[in-house]
Parts: C-alpha cells; structure tokens; sequence
C-alpha cells in the first residue's frame, strides 16, 4: 500500500480479516466475506463501523453548535438592552 495514507487504530485487526483498500487517503476496510454474509450477520447480530477518521467531522459540528449556543446566549442577554434604548417606557 501508498505510504502515505492513514491508518486508523483499528488497522491491523482490518488487514487481518479482510480487504483493504486506500480510500480517501486512509487504508481502509472493504469486506470481511461475502457480502451476503455480511448483511446477514448485521440483520441476526450487530454492526461496527470505524468512525475514526470521523473526528474531522464531528468537531466542525461541535464548533457550529457551540458558536450557535453561544451567539444565541449573547442575543437573548442584550435584547432587554435593545429595547430599553429604542422604547424608553420598557
């Protein structure tokens, strides 16, 4: 494989046990079996999936909410401030 592409914690244990293939700059798993064997032990047990490379992703989203809660604090606490200035009576 490319020497450049990243691998997550869970590489071994992929290379091990099935295919691995580069994709999107990571090695990362295609299959373990056939496919049908797959979905079925999926529907009759349970699936994992490697969200490792994930991060990148999730941490934007975490950044957007935590600038959303934010932003959202500081309108609610200047509001009363805002309409004191534009209707003196309030």
């Amino acid at each position: 494989m490319d020497e450049n592409l990243e691998r997550t914690q869970l590489y071994d244990w992929h290379k091990e046990h099935g295919d691995v293939i580069p994709f999107a700059g990571w090695e990362m798993p295609v299959r373990y079996s056939d496919i049908r064997e797959e979905h079925m032990a999926v529907r009759d047990a349970v699936g994992i999936f490697d969200t490792q490379r994930r991060e990148d992703l999730l941490y934007l989203l975490h950044q957007a909410f935590l600038v959303y809660l934010v932003s959202s604090y500081y309108q609610e606490s200047l509001l009363p401030d805002l309409r004191s200035q534009q209707n003196p009576d309030v």
